[in-house]
């Protein structure tokens, strides 16, 4: 809504059909409809916290947050490492993606 407004268009999920928001930030055509500041948020870590997520929209296109944080747990409770966890899951979620674009 806020590229239309702005006088643009988005279809096939692109700005102006062409161009994908990731790579939008450097592209001068389109200053005026991609804004480069991004979205975030703070919150205080406790040695109660036994997770810290840092993930791309890719992966919640696949997966809600809750879903992630349980395979984590259950990948972990089988003593696997963080890294063969990212890993697992990153297989995971290419694995469904590419079942998701054959159907």
């Amino acid at each position: 809504m806020r590229i239309e407004s702005c006088n643009g268009t988005v279809f096939y999920n692109r700005i102006s059909g062409e161009l994908g928001v990731s790579r939008a930030f450097g592209n001068i055509e389109m200053k005026d409809l991609v804004i480069s500041e991004p979205e975030g948020q703070t919150w205080p870590l406790t040695q109660n916290d036994d997770l810290l997520i840092l993930a791309s929209d890719g992966l919640y296109r696949s997966y809600s947050q809750e879903y992630v944080i349980k395979r984590i747990l259950e990948l972990r409770a089988q003593n696997m490492s963080l890294g063969k966890v990212s890993e697992t899951i990153l297989e995971e979620c290419i694995s469904l993606d590419k079942v998701k674009k054959a159907c």
